[in-house]
Formats: C-alpha cells, structure tokens, sequence
C-alpha cells in the first residue's frame, strides 16, 4: 500500500455503484472513526454501506485498483483502535447485511450475513429450540465477534464449579447460583451495563479499556498480583470478567490531558499483559489486536509472526485491507 490514494477517479465510481450509500461527510467519517477507549479518532477518506456479497467484492476491487485501504465497521463496540483508519481509506459499514442465509438446528449451526448481531441472531432462533451462547456483554456484530475471537462466561458453564472452588481458596464469598430467569434475566442487565455504570460513577472522565486472558490454574495469582499493582499505582479500575475461561476487562477512568497519567497507564497495561504472557496467556482475550496489543505479537507468538505476515501478504499484496492492525508488514516493529 502506497500512499498515492487515485481517490479523485474512485469516488465517483463508487458513487456510481452505490448511490447515496456512500457518504463523505464529516460527520459520518467522525462517527466511524471514534471509539469507546483512549484511542485517538482516525476517521476515515469515506464510508460505505454494501447490501450485498457481489457489492463488497465490487467495492474491494476498485478499491485494490486506486491503491485504497478498506476498513470493516461492524456494530461499533471495538475497543482497540480495530477501525480507525490510520491510513485513511475507505470505512465499509456492514449494517445493511443483516441476512441470516440458514440455520440448521440439527447440527448446532448456522450461516449469516457479517451485519448481523448476537441478539438479532438469537432473536430469530427464539422458537427453533437453540440459541447462540456466546456473550461478551456487547450486543456486537458476528463479524466483529469473529475477528476479535469474541468469548462469553455462557459459553464455558461447564468450568463455573472450578472457578467458585478457586474463589474459595483465595477467600472470596462463596457462589450464589440464579435458578429463576428473572433473576438471570438481572444479573446478566447488570453485566451487560457495566461500561456505562463505570461511566457514571466517574462523570467527565475518559476511559482506557483493557482485557487479558490466562489458563484458568494461573488466574488466581495473575488477578491477585494485578489487584497489588492497581493499589500501588494508586489506579482505579473496575474489574469484571469471563472467569470460567480465564478472561478479565479493565476499565480505567482518567484524564486525557494528563500526560503523567496516561504514562501510568501505558505501565500497567504492559506489566499486566506481559503478566499474562508470562503465565502462559494471551494479550488479548476477546478484545483483539487492532492497534492497541499489536506490539505485543511478537512476543507472544515468536516466529509465528512472520508466518502470519507470509499469510497476509499472499492475501493482500498490496496491503489495503485494514492496514496497521495486529502487525505492521512495512515498519519496524518495536
């Protein structure tokens, strides 16, 4: 990818293919280039709303023939820079594509549309005797669940008596079971609420969101050295979790004009990852990669990184399709 962007020669065929489908407008490109955490807005050249398979592939290739990058926006909830556009380029919002193609309850599956949500999903499997299980607390897009390898404490029930067993042993209270939906029905609204809570309870801040994932044998020590290094720096970070798949989220309030902070917070997001890889886990554990953990692949993955690179570059010569996100092919990595 060059930055040599043939945009005045792209649009209009784009507008051609799309009609009012495709919006140039500052507010829109804001929209699609802010998220939720500390990341900077990088908004995109344009958006794009494609309907169809046949239209993003035509959209793609002019995109590939003009030299321009392409970002996939699902429901909006990323939370590691996954679609700002740090090159610019062309935001391809999938909210019209909420097709669900065939379910087959038989066989516990089903095939959609990238558009589609987790909720809208279950909603159509309400009377076919299954349902999709996987909740990481956002109504997110599938696409989007996809791509960041999105987990749920629904999807792992069969571990819960190990983890209350864990509790136990570092002194937590003991585990209170829901029987009643209606009191399912509560603590999952409570769950599903608690970016916003956090946000209430600290008006005016910003927020740094963070998550790791460990072996379920190391999250008691990795969680009780996190919990010491949160008291040292004197941080506040509410703390909730898929626990029964050793997954934990962070979320930091602090104030963005406070350079000292924020180098604080860049500390412990370091220390707390390496923590993680240092037990055997993982930088991310549903959050992905985006921009946010990518200089952290490499030590996680070792060699393993250049073959995802081999990987990418065979799928994407030319580097447009969301470019700078979990590596860099171009750059040297620090």
């Amino acid at each position: 990818m060059t930055q040599n962007k043939n945009s005045d020669v792209l649009w209009p065929a784009l507008e051609q293919l799309l009609g009012p489908r495709l919006n140039r407008t500052d507010a829109v490109r804001r929209h699609h280039g802010e998220e939720l955490t500390h990341f900077a807005p990088l908004p995109p050249d344009a958006v794009a709303w494609p309907q169809t398979t046949e239209e993003v592939s035509a959209i793609v290739k002019l995109c590939r023939a003009h030299d321009m990058p392409v970002i996939p926006y699902g429901a909006g909830t990323a939370l590691e820079g996954h679609f700002l556009a740090p090159y610019g380029g062309l935001c391809l919002d999938f909210s019209q594509m909420k097709r669900i193609l065939a379910v087959r309850a038989q066989d516990l599956d089903c095939t959609v549309e990238a558009g589609v949500t987790r909720e809208e999903l279950n909603q159509h499997l309400r009377d076919q005797g299954v349902f999709f299980p996987i909740d990481p607390g956002a109504n997110a897009s599938l696409g989007g669940m996809a791509a960041t390898r999105a987990s749920s404490t629904t999807a792992v029930a069969e571990q819960a008596q190990m983890v209350a067993e864990i509790a136990q042993d570092q002194g937590g209270a003991d585990f209170k079971w829901a029987t009643r939906p209606e009191d399912r029905t509560r603590l999952w609204a409570a769950r599903h609420q608690g970016y916003m809570s956090v946000r209430a309870a600290y008006p005016g801040k910003d927020f740094w969101i963070t998550d790791v994932c460990v072996p379920i044998s190391r999250l008691a020590d990795c969680l009780g050295e996190t919990f010491d290094d949160i008291a040292d720096c004197g941080l506040i970070a509410p703390l909730v979790g898929h626990v029964g798949d050793g997954n934990f989220h962070l979320t930091l309030p602090y104030d963005k004009t406070n350079a000292a902070e924020i180098d604080r917070l860049e500390a412990f997001n370091s220390r707390l990852i390496r923590r993680a890889l240092q037990r055997g886990g993982t930088a991310t554990g549903e959050h992905g990669v985006g921009l946010g953990k990518k200089k952290y692949m490499r030590e996680e993955h070792g060699a393993a990184l250049d073959q995802m690179k081999v990987i990418k570059r065979a799928l994407d010569p030319t580097n447009i399709l969301n470019p700078g996100k979990i590596f860099d092919l171009q750059e040297t990595e620090t």
